[in-house]
Order: C-alpha cells, then structure tokens, then sequence
C-alpha cells in the first residue's frame, strides 16, 4: 500500500494524470484502517507498538511531501521529485519496516522453538502414559485397554498432523507473499532505473504490474488478518449496509478479472432482480471472490456459473464448475483451517480462503455449503437472510 502511494505519486507527478491522482487518493484512504489493524496485531509489545508509531510518522511526513508535491505545478512537481525528499523518507519507512518484519519473524521462530519443547514435552509425557497402559494391561480386561490405547493413538496422529499442516502453511505461505514481492521489486527497479537514466518511459504500462501485484499482497495480507480474527474467536466487524447480491457478483469478478483471464476462465451471470438485503458488502464481497476464483483455478478451464435468486426472506447465490470436483469425504474439511482437497503444490493457497469465507457467512446468519462429485465439478452455495442476523456476539457498525 505505501509502494502503491509512492508509485502512483510518481505517475501523477510525470504524467499529470488525474487516473493516477485516484489511484493515489484511493490508497491513502485504506492507510489508516491498515495502520491500525497492524498496532493491534502487535498491541501486547511495547517496542513493536513504538516501531509501528516510527514508521506511521514517517508516513504523515511523506504525505506531507507528496501534498506539495500534487499542490506546486509541474515543473516545480518535478523539481521538487528530483530533490529526492521523498525518496529519503521512503527508503527509510521501507528500513524501519524490514526492521520490523525481523522482529515479527524472530518473534515466531521462538514461538516455534516453545512449540517445539512443548511437543518435546508431551512426546515425554507420552512415553510415561505408555508405560501407564502398559501396566494396566496387565490388570485390565483387553478390550479396555484397546479402547483406550486407541483414543491415545488418535490424539497422538492429531497433534502430529497439526504440527505437519503448520509447517506446511508456513512454506506456502513464504512462496504466496514472496511470489508477488518479487514481481513488483522487479517492476519498481525497473522504473527506478529507467528515471535515473532519464529514459522516456510509458508510466501507465509500467505502473499496470506494480499495482496488480501490490493488490494481490494486500488481498493475502487481508486473507490472513481474517483468518487470524475468525481463528483466535475474536469479534468480526461488520458494516451493514443495503446492498444486493447482484452487485456483489458483478464487483467480486471485476476484483478477480485479472486471475480469471490467465486461467481463461469464462464466467456466466445469471443475476435475478429483488436479491437485496443489509450485510457487509466488502466482506461478502471477498467471499464471492473467493468462490469464483477457486471454481476457476479447479474448472480445467470450463465454464463457471454465478447464479443470484431469492427463496423467501432468504438470499441465494451459487458458484458451479465443471471441474475436478470433491470427493464426499472432504467436503467438511476444506472448510477447515489449512484445509484442501487437492495438493498445495498443484494448485497454491493458504488453504484459509473457505474457512474464512464459511465463517464471514455465518457472522451475517448465513451458510456457506458445498454439493459435489469427484470428477463432476461442484456447487457452492451461499444462503443470506435479507438483513443480517448474526447467531452469536459479534461487533456490528453500520456503513
């Protein structure tokens, strides 16, 4: 989101162009919901808190600069660039920023290390609780014994598969954020090196693949800030306002247009009228994206169904495919944490998407279900009531 600001700035500043000035307005205006997400993240660590408050005053500074910037004409835009103000305040927000990662990566390798000695710990416990049945073996009848080292054994293959499915999400994690960082370091060097030079470049080319893959960082950012809130039981805020599916159809695949296009993917609408009701756009919104991007990335390429219609007071809004479909058995658990149905390898993600997008749909009162056949693509549907009603605490602010 800053690199999207200064990047847009920059085009703005070069081209004159009120699209980029949009642009630029639009990031500016998310800033503030990010930078407070990410003090709450960290609110239980004062010197990360303090960090967090350097860089966001960097970032008053460097608003400041580009206003002038936006505000003086264009020779004196130019001049002012060429001065390298702005380059300065930014090299150091991204210093104090990678300083701030390390921390946060520390910080999780030595929870992993507790992990770890926990798991060392309940490996020793484990071995005594052996030797507990083994002695028991000897006095108990032999169908108890079984039982009891089988419900054992069950919660042992547990707590060995979910140190497995953490390993394995951060891997694939590391390779999804990596994956679009380096496409718009690369883009952004490019850029830099062509000004330097004094290069006549064409910005609204160069700046196309800088903010498709600054969006694509801030949409897993987002993923996983909602998968931590749903995951911890903490609150999710929503922000009623009156909306209709429709809508939210026609928005979540312009939001994954890009992706769909280098799938080849065609997706058909088919929207009934009156489908309205009170929810929270944006977040029902990522679910339907969610839906369409999985039913293209597991479609073989066919063609993707988006249907809308009303069933009494209820909402409807179904995604088919006709692609690689679900076997009965794991139905349920891709809508688990790090659940999946195919291997990450072949097909990428965090395996948080329909977890996220199950529980986001429960928050209004809603559900979030699956029909499908190994082989025979799937259907997923989505069941809204008109205005939300959530069915359990939750935080709502109107929109």
């Amino acid at each position: 989101m800053l690199i999207d600001r200064e990047s847009t700035l920059r085009g703005y500043v070069i081209a004159r162009s009120p699209e980029y000035l949009e642009l630029y307005q639009a990031a500016n205006s998310a800033l503030p919901g990010r930078w407070e997400a990410l003090q709450r993240l960290v609110s239980d660590n004062p010197s990360q808190m303090k960090r967090v408050a350097g860089m966001r005053q960097l970032a008053i500074e460097w608003e400041a600069y580009a206003r002038a910037a936006i505000a003086a004409n264009p020779r004196d835009a130019v001049a002012l660039v060429g001065q390298g103000q702005g380059r300065r305040l930014m090299q150091e927000l991204r210093n104090q920023l990678e300083s701030f990662v390390r921390v946060e990566e520390g910080l999780r390798d030595e929870r992993a290390r507790k992990e770890q000695r926990g798991a060392l710990r309940a490996v020793s416990l484990s071995s005594a609780l052996l030797v507990a049945v083994a002695v028991l073996m000897a006095f108990s009848a032999r169908r108890q014994i079984r039982e009891v080292a089988g419900r054992f054994g069950a919660a042992l293959r547990s707590a060995q598969e979910m140190e497995k499915l953490r390993e394995e999400f951060i891997t694939i994690a590391a390779h999804e954020l990596r994956t679009p960082l380096t496409a718009l370091l690369l883009q952004l060097q490019r850029l830099r090196r062509d000004l330097d030079r004094g290069t006549a470049v064409d910005s609204s080319a160069l700046i196309d693949t800088p903010l498709r893959q600054a969006r694509r960082l801030s949409s897993l950012i987002e993923s996983l800030l909602d998968a931590q809130a749903v995951a911890s039981g903490g609150q999710v805020e929503l922000r009623l306002s009156r909306t209709d599916l429709a809508t939210i159809a026609q928005a979540s695949l312009a939001r994954v247009r890009d992706g769909l296009v280098r799938l080849g993917c065609e997706v058909e609408l088919r929207l009934d009228a009156g489908v309205d009701g009170d929810w929270d756009a944006k977040r029902m919104e990522h679910v339907v994206a969610t839906l369409i991007a999985n039913a293209c990335k597991y479609g073989e390429g066919k063609p993707v169904q988006v249907s809308a219609r009303r069933e009494g007071e209820m909402r409807v809004l179904s995604v088919s495919d006709e692609g690689i479909g679900i076997p009965e058995d794991l139905q349920e658990r891709i809508f688990g944490r790090f659940g999946r149905a195919a291997p990450s390898r072949s097909y990428g993600g965090f395996g948080l998407s329909l977890f996220v997008a199950r529980r986001l749909a429960e928050a209004h009162g809603g559900t979030l279900t699956v029909v499908s056949e190994h082989r025979k693509g799937a259907t997923f549907t989505l069941r809204l009531p008109r205005v939300a009603a959530p069915s359990e605490p939750i935080a709502l602010r109107a929109g």
